[in-house]
């Protein structure tokens, strides 16, 4: 699934489409005012376009609890 998010449905629904289960590996880039990317173990991408991509993260966080996959440092760096 390469997908970018659509209106009517939620970034959660996305990601369980796209094959995540709670606490499956999630890799992610993002980029504050921009949005973020995510893909799971399987090859499936998700970009969200949001000014606000820390909260995404959190409630992404909150509802699968995933092992987050990160190029480095800088993604942690902006949650923090």
């Amino acid at each position: 699934m390469d997908t970018k998010r659509k209106s009517d449905t939620t970034i959660a629904e996305d990601l369980r489409l796209a094959g995540l289960e709670r606490g499956g590996f999630l890799a992610l880039s993002l980029e504050p005012d921009v949005g973020l990317a995510l893909a799971t173990l399987d090859g499936s991408c998700l970009f969200v376009a949001d000014k606000n991509p820390i909260e995404v993260v959190r409630l992404i966080e909150e509802q699968f609890r995933p092992r987050w996959v990160l190029w480095g440092s800088d993604a942690a760096a902006k949650l923090i």
